[in-house]
């Protein structure tokens, strides 16, 4: 947080400079509801042109004289703005992604409304605990250290599994606890779409610099390739690189994909029911009513 950083960053962000906008409202809430509320990571050209000249109408009616130029004008100037970046799919039709600057733009907003609801403590704490455990217990080298730990755990689930066999009884998440650990699922998962979009550009600015280099005068083949493979030796060897390229192969394994896909599948449904009867009550001073309202929870499952 150092002064001169903080100008630069301030100055240059182009997250910082969408939320400066006067047309952030629409530009956000737009590219939200395309993009967030769908789940959808890409939009065909034409499909966005043609939800934005409905949005466009929809927002005229009530604000006239409101946002003259055409979806396409818009479009573009997102792009050149770096919120959108557009590339060209298998059928050769223009699609639009999101940039990381406007991921981070979108989950500020997010969290911002998030305030007045639902906060899960004991889930955010038992995971803090659990990643505590995990520092101590993997980071030892000492054999009779880690045997140990693993009896200790294997004690545990042996105690447990007595337990149950004793009583009958299971002791499982009530809906509130399965509700809490959905939503912090949730939270990390969109945190991990922006870090990842972060990634992509930095291998995009990897690529750019393999084209300036080919461009350079005198440049030959060799250099560049050597330049390449430096690079990408480079960016493996980082710390984002290495967590990155552990995380692909997490991703890339057949049997993980598998365990993921049961437990969605499984447990999804059950998650499901208890969000669905998860509804909050406005304050009747917020909203200046003597009646509270229900509304129900933004989260969708």
């Amino acid at each position: 947080m150092e002064y001169e950083l903080l100008k630069y960053e301030l100055k240059t962000s182009h997250t910082l400079k969408l939320l400066r906008s006067p047309n952030a409202a629409f530009v956000i809430s737009f590219l939200y509801r395309q993009f967030k509320a769908t789940q959808q990571v890409s939009v065909a050209q034409s499909d966005l042109e043609t939800k934005l000249g409905d949005y466009l109408e929809e927002l005229q009616e009530v604000y006239p004289e409101t946002y003259p130029r055409s979806p396409k004008e818009y479009l573009s100037e997102w792009c050149d703005s770096q919120l959108l970046r557009k590339t060209f799919d298998s059928s050769d039709e223009p699609v639009f992604t999101l940039t990381s600057d406007a991921e981070k733009a979108i989950i500020w907003l997010e969290d911002l409304q998030k305030r007045d609801e639902f906060v899960g403590t004991e889930s955010r704490f038992l995971q803090i605990f659990d990643l505590l455990k995990e520092i101590q217990d993997r980071s030892t080298t000492d054999i009779a250290t880690r045997i140990a730990q693993l009896e200790r755990d294997r004690d545990q689930i042996q105690e447990e599994i007595d337990q149950i066999q004793q009583t009958g009884v299971v002791q499982s998440f009530n809906p509130i606890q399965l509700q809490e650990r959905f939503l912090l699922a949730n939270q990390v998962t969109r945190q991990l779409i922006a870090d990842f979009k972060e990634i992509v550009q930095n291998f995009r600015n990897l690529t750019r610099k393999v084209q300036e280099a080919q461009f350079e005068k005198d440049s030959r083949k060799g250099m560049v390739l050597s330049r390449v493979l430096d690079a990408d030796q480079e960016l493996k060897d980082s710390d984002q690189g290495q967590s990155f390229y552990a995380f692909w192969n997490f991703l890339m394994s057949t049997s993980k994909r598998q365990e993921k896909k049961s437990m969605i599948q499984k447990r999804l449904p059950r998650v499901r029911q208890s969000c669905e009867v998860n509804f909050k009550i406005s304050s009747a001073k917020k909203s200046g009513s003597k009646k509270a309202r229900v509304a129900p929870s933004r989260y969708k499952c």
